[in-house]
């Protein structure tokens, strides 16, 4: 090749290679300014971008609210403990390797063990610690968990129950984290459910399953106001997602909102007292069941409502059971369906849910009315002669049977002595119209506005009862063919002790410290026959059916109910429901409270030996008649148990500084007394 071949190859050659480093610059500048755009102008989108890959959230469960007792006794609260977890590689050394820690390969297997026995035996002896099971257990789980073939990342080994605690483990976390890293993730709040009286006023109260769904009571009418709000917690991650809950910079999210503290009517000592009694009520008439209920009969606030039997705290899921569901499609992601037992519903609160007949505690409201409608006095005489009476009505005929022959031949004396056949003549000159109306002014057949769960009743002719005919109206004053609750009686009874208000039996008093709104009363009685009413009740209990109690210390009035049984065959031989209603003191009631035996055994069923002697004794624990009152002995068996003693306020009858109410809680009152 000669010398100008050689230089046009030459330049050839030089115009490639300066191509090639022109497009090479190109590129080069190129990708310098994507950077530079993706540092200037995506720098928020990048940002975005990373935050979304090392940020993980979760749901923070709310603090549900506390419930308290009128006196402000804690009945159910959400106490917290922290979960004490331990990274084992970070606690053994083995996630930062020999060469970091300067050991030899020997020294290295030889230690690892030994930093996993100093950090747990530095967690046993800080105070307030407390292991999730056997210490000696826990530790061979930690040494099999740092062991190089394990790939468990956080082992749960322990925890504490109180703010100091907490604060004591966090010190030493930042100590062992300052000289030997990540030892320890952040500890994890978790919440439980207490109820630091156990199952007193469980009824009311209500009860959580394991995973806190609510059963029954106020926990599960008012769950939505009790549960709050849930939170959002947002975590730094690693690339992989670990250490979720180990790192604490940079948490963001939305703040839990605990739910509203609820205030109760409820009153611990007069609960103690009604279950107490309700339970020696059992055993000792060998009855089905028991409830009782006390009222205020002025408010309508619910002083204390049980029902025997029941089951225990947390016991009422066993009620619950899984079983296949027959109607599932085949391939169905559950193919099971719950069902739960009928005995879930017999445990709850009866007063409320039990609907009976009222036997004769019906009487005194159909006088009150025939009183209040001019049709008839107390002075007016009854046709009554012996124990077996019949009256008419219409075209129908009913035939009466008392167990004694009336003395006194009056209304008044019908009432006191509770002449069946005396007191059918008074509703029979109401007539069907009104004694229908009767039952619907006292609310019978629908709901009282209590807050809690509650039968309605039946009435006779409405919908899945019996049509209304002239036998109803033979039936209707003595309490019979219709239904009601013990709820129901006690808000009939207790417009009878406040001078003729209908009142809203409730026993939620204040939300989140505000008055919970209730109902205004609606007037079913006037004032000048409540007062003769309340007369002639106290001397019910004085000479009539309830002169074997002995009532008179304070001042006790009511009426006994015995209803029989019956079915298309006739009267249930052995089955009773029998009840007593009463207030006192009978001229200035204080307290309203009912008593129901439902089929009591043996050959007294009588309410006047049944239900009548529980009222007597709840009534003077309440009153503080100081003779035959337990109240002082019950109550401390009661609180002797409790996880954490509740301090009653001084004398038990209200806030320091207030001045003491006489007659409450043991203490006597002059207002008590003849």
């Amino acid at each position: 090749m000669d010398g100008s071949a050689q230089e046009v190859a030459g330049d050839r050659f030089s115009r490639r290679a300066g191509l090639v480093f022109t497009g090479f610059l190109i590129a080069i500048c190129g990708l310098l300014a994507r950077c530079a755009w993706l540092t200037m102008a995506e720098s928020e989108a990048g940002e975005a971008r990373q935050s979304r890959y090392s940020l993980a959230s979760e749901w923070v469960p709310a603090r549900r609210g506390v419930i308290t007792d009128a006196r402000g006794l804690i009945l159910a609260r959400d106490v917290s403990r922290w979960i004490i977890a331990i990274d084992p590689w970070a606690a053994s050394g083995r996630l930062a390797g020999k060469r970091i820690l300067g050991e030899t390969p020997a020294e290295f297997e030889s230690n690892c063990p030994e930093r996993i026995r100093r950090a747990w035996e530095e967690l046993l002896a800080l105070e307030g610690f407390e292991p999730l099971g056997d210490p000696t257990e826990i530790l061979a789980l930690l040494l099999e968990d740092q062991d190089p073939s394990s790939r468990r990342q956080f082992r749960a080994i322990g925890s504490v129950a109180s703010v100091d605690a907490f604060e004591r483990f966090l010190a030493h976390r930042r100590e062992v984290h300052r000289e030997r890293g990540s030892t320890f993730p952040m500890p994890r709040e978790e919440t439980r459910r207490e109820f630091p009286l156990g199952p007193l006023a469980m009824q009311v109260v209500g009860d959580l399953s394991a995973m806190g769904t609510p059963y029954f009571g106020v926990e599960e009418r008012y769950s939505s106001l009790l549960a709050g709000r849930r939170g959002i917690d947002v975590e730094q991650v690693d690339g992989i997602g670990r250490v979720r809950y180990a790192m604490t910079e940079g948490r963001t999210g939305v703040r839990a909102r605990p739910g509203a503290d609820l205030e109760l009517t409820i009153e611990v000592p007069a609960q103690i007292v009604l279950e107490n009694v309700l339970l020696e009520t059992l055993e000792r008439t060998q009855a089905a069941m028991v409830s009782g209920i006390v009222l205020d009969p002025y408010t309508g606030a619910v002083i204390a409502a049980a029902s025997v039997p029941t089951c225990g705290r947390g016991e009422y899921g066993k009620f619950y059971r899984r079983e296949p569901d027959p109607d599932a499609v085949p391939g169905a992601a559950d193919p099971f369906r719950t069902v739960i037992d009928p005995e879930a519903f017999e445990v709850q609160l009866m007063a409320s849910l039990f609907p009976m007949e009222p036997g004769s505690m019906m009487k005194p409201l159909v006088v009150g009315r025939a009183l209040d409608r001019g049709v008839a006095r107390l002075t007016d005489p009854v046709h009554v002669s012996g124990t077996v009476n019949s009256k008419g009505y219409g075209r129908a005929r009913r035939r009466y049977t008392d167990t004694h022959e009336l003395t006194d031949r009056t209304v008044r004396g019908a009432l006191i002595e509770s002449s069946n056949a005396g007191i059918a003549e008074v509703g029979t000159k109401l007539g069907s119209a009104e004694l229908e109306r009767l039952l619907r002014d006292f609310g019978f057949g629908s709901g009282t506005g209590f807050d809690l769960r509650e039968a309605n009743g039946r009435i006779p002719g409405e919908r899945g009862a019996p049509p209304w005919n002239d036998h109803t109206t033979l039936s209707i004053p003595i309490g019979y063919e219709f239904l009601v609750t013990p709820l129901q009686v006690a808000r009939a009874y207790a417009a009878i002790a406040n001078g003729g208000t209908l009142v809203t039996p409730h026993v939620v008093s204040r939300v989140a410290g505000e008055p919970r709104p209730v109902g205004e009363g609606v007037r079913v009685l006037s004032e000048g026959t409540t007062r003769l009413l309340r007369e002639t009740l106290r001397e019910a209990v004085t000479r009539g059916t309830g002169k074997d109690l002995d009532g008179d210390r304070i001042r006790l009035a009511g009426k006994t109910g015995t209803a029989a049984h019956y079915d298309k065959n006739g009267k249930i031989e052995g089955w009773y429901t029998s009840s007593f209603a009463a207030f006192a003191p009978a001229e200035a009631p204080r307290y309203v409270a009912v008593v129901t035996v439902e089929r009591p055994g043996g050959d007294v069923y009588y309410a006047s030996k049944t239900a009548a002697p529980a009222v007597l004794e709840i009534l003077q624990a309440l009153l503080g008649d100081p003779q035959g009152n337990r109240f002082h002995a019950l109550l401390a068996d009661a609180l002797a148990g409790s996880r954490e003693l509740p301090i009653i306020p001084a004398g038990l009858d209200g806030p320091p500084g207030q001045e003491v109410e006489a007659g409450r809680w043991g203490t006597p009152s002059e207002t008590t007394r003849d």
